[in-house]
């Protein structure tokens, strides 16, 4: 029953961050939320732990935040997941990620994931070669 309760729990959380995120994002615009989160979760206290035992303490949480975005009644595509992501694994597992933002001209796409070091946490490598990083924070 605990365990219940405690996933439930993971899962209102998450949606609570994602809809104040969205609400920032529509009222501030990109480049101050971005600036706000680099600040605010910048100086976690940050472990130096394997990629493959951080990336199994924190895979529970990437799952939650693709279902709670699968279900949000407003869009909620790769960068609502990379900044959720990149929110949860410093505050609660302190895990050193940053956000990379990449674009790809023709056809014209752009796309945002979450990288630990040069490992991404939340996409594939292979499909995330095809971008052109413009941005990491």
């Amino acid at each position: 029953m605990k365990r219940i309760i405690l996933q439930i729990y993971k899962y209102c959380i998450t949606a609570i961050y994602l809809v104040s995120f969205d609400i920032n994002l529509k009222r501030l615009g990109f480049n101050d939320v971005f600036t706000i989160y680099k600040k605010k979760y910048a100086d976690m206290n940050i472990k130096k732990v394997p990629f493959e035992d951080l990336y199994q303490q924190s895979s529970e949480y990437l799952k939650i935040i693709d279902r709670v975005c699968a279900v949000y009644p407003f869009e909620a595509k790769c960068m609502h997941r990379s900044f959720l992501a990149y929110r949860i694994l410093r505050k609660k597992f302190s895990i050193p990620v940053s956000i990379v933002i990449g674009v790809k001209k023709f056809p014209f796409y752009s796309h945002a994931w979450v990288m630990l070091g040069d490992k991404n946490i939340n996409e594939s490598e292979e499909f995330t070669k095809q971008f052109k990083v413009i941005l990491r924070g």
